[in-house]
């Protein structure tokens, strides 16, 4: 069932006269054609009917949260990252971005990863709106989560370099009890971003000291994950340090474990990092036939 004509079933079920549901919204034409799926409507629109509705996203079947389709645009969204396909990815965007603001904690991660992209491809700032909202929650949020982490990934190269050490300052400030595992595993995301950061601006005094910050969190935490984040940043110093045969080694020996173990998002860490940092450092072209 389209949207339109579910919203029409719910303004039965709620006993509401069409011209009592667009009150204050649109006309009862233009109703009228949204409910027979003939127009689309402005997610304001959108949410100012259910309002007069009195009703909630989740009672609408055609938004309710489902993996599969999350994991379905997320799909999308890698498959036209990888061809590079732009207009595809501003189409998937202006859906994304939608669905976003229904269930803004299931989309919101691909909606912000789109813009990136976009603002990248077209060269111009993230767009402004986004760019506050994303900073006004990295200051108000209590709890560091794998959605924070995700997001300050996302947008780490449009963040001042105060701003990333303030951040740093408080989230392990708040996070001073190293043994709690799921606390730890959040932080030491946040902190390995930032040592890349910082790496890939030659600011390596200060990477240094993100790195030294890991240590501590290192001591409980027993997934793969994050130890093999800590290894990639220790790895990456070194080799920036001293661009030795040894250390690129190193590098390569634990950029085939990933393969081997078939871990495509570890794989593609060490390759993207190792890449990065190496046209920065002018590092020689050793993984270029792996």
């Amino acid at each position: 069932m389209e949207i339109g004509a579910e919203i029409d079933e719910l303004r039965h079920k709620h006993q509401l006269s069409m011209a009592e549901i667009s009150k204050g919204v649109l006309s009862e034409s233009n109703y009228s054609r949204f409910s027979r799926g003939k127009t689309m409507i402005s997610i304001e629109s959108f949410i100012d009917l259910l309002k007069n509705l009195e009703a909630d996203f989740y009672e609408i079947s055609n938004l309710n949260h489902n993996p599969r389709v999350v994991d379905k645009y997320k799909a999308k969204y890698l498959e036209l990252l990888s061809d590079k396909d732009y207009d595809g990815l501003r189409q998937l965007g202006q859906t994304v971005a939608f669905l976003s603001k229904v269930h803004f904690d299931t989309y919101h991660n691909i909606a912000l990863s789109i813009e990136v992209q976009l603002a990248k491809y077209e060269n111009r700032p993230i767009n402004q709106d986004i760019h506050y909202l994303v900073k006004d929650l990295f200051i108000r949020v209590e709890k560091w989560s794998h959605k924070e982490a995700f997001i300050f990934e996302v947008f780490i190269e449009s963040f001042e370099v105060e701003f990333i050490l303030l951040m740093i300052e408080n989230i392990t400030k708040n996070n001073q009890n190293y043994m709690v595992a799921e606390k730890n595993s959040h932080v030491i995301s946040l902190l390995f971003t930032s040592v890349m950061f910082f790496l890939k601006r030659k600011n390596i005094q200060v990477a240094e000291s993100v790195f030294e910050l890991m240590q501590p969190y290192m001591i409980v935490v027993g997934l793969t994950t994050h130890k093999f984040y800590f290894t990639l940043a220790k790895l990456l110093l070194k080799v920036v340090e001293q661009p030795t045969e040894e250390n690129l080694e190193r590098i390569i020996r634990l950029y085939n474990l990933c393969i081997s173990l078939g871990n495509k998002s570890h794989s593609y860490k060490v390759s993207s990092h190792y890449e990065s940092i190496r046209e920065i450092y002018n590092l020689p072209n050793i993984l270029k036939n792996e």
